[in-house]
């Protein structure tokens, strides 16, 4: 019956982080009361698996079951927004020639290193924070734009392409991290009063203490 009361406030928890999750992506708002019905979601889900074997082992069970759903509904919901952000800034992301002998500028210099080789760079040279070609050694962009002007139209397009599937994917890689980053930087004292609730009432309901 453990289990089964375990199962039950998983299913409950997740039908309302989901509900939390949904209302707050669409309507651009948190509601809070919905992380207090999480909690009594769980709480019944735990019984009703239960049954007559309620008591505070399950009303803790549930207690636990409640909290990981509030914190999972809010980070689903945080996680939405930014996955529309990011999804909008990488149909942004634009190759010109420009950027694209930039990256094969840094794409030298990381494969001079992998070899054990590196290039000789001025003192302070620091290629994340290089934005034009004019800005990295002569010897090297005089090389950059050697190799670029004997490629091809064809094979500077596919080159483009590249770089962009490259900086898109870091893009999409990094919205779980910058979700986690949303996440604790929107909590406030609202979310810890309806995550007590939501706890308070899992255990009350799933301990069976409600009767």
């Amino acid at each position: 019956m453990i289990i089964r009361g375990f199962v039950g406030g998983v299913v409950g928890a997740v039908i309302g982080a989901a509900v939390w999750a949904a209302v707050a992506y669409f309507a651009h708002y948190e509601i809070g009361i919905i992380a207090w019905g999480i909690g009594l979601l769980a709480g019944v889900g735990v019984a009703a698996g239960a049954k007559d074997d309620t008591s505070a082992a399950t009303g803790v069970m549930a207690a636990c079951i409640a909290l990981a759903g509030v914190a999972g509904g809010k980070y689903a919901a945080v996680r939405l927004v930014t996955g529309d952000v990011v999804s909008a800034a990488t149909k942004e992301v634009q190759i010109t020639d420009d950027r694209a002998m930039v990256y094969m500028a840094d794409s030298i210099i990381d494969q001079a290193e992998a070899a054990g080789r590196p290039l000789s760079l001025p003192p302070g040279f620091d290629k994340d924070a290089a934005e034009s070609l004019d800005q990295y050694p002569k010897t090297l962009a005089d090389d950059v734009r050697a190799r670029w002007g004997a490629m091809t139209p064809e094979a500077q397009a596919q080159y483009r392409d590249s770089v962009k599937a490259t900086i898109v994917s870091a893009m999409e890689g990094s919205a779980d991290a910058i979700a986690s980053k949303g996440f604790f930087a929107t909590l406030s004292f609202w979310d810890l009063l309806w995550a007590v609730l939501a706890v308070g009432t899992a255990f009350k309901v799933g301990g069976g203490l409600d009767d």
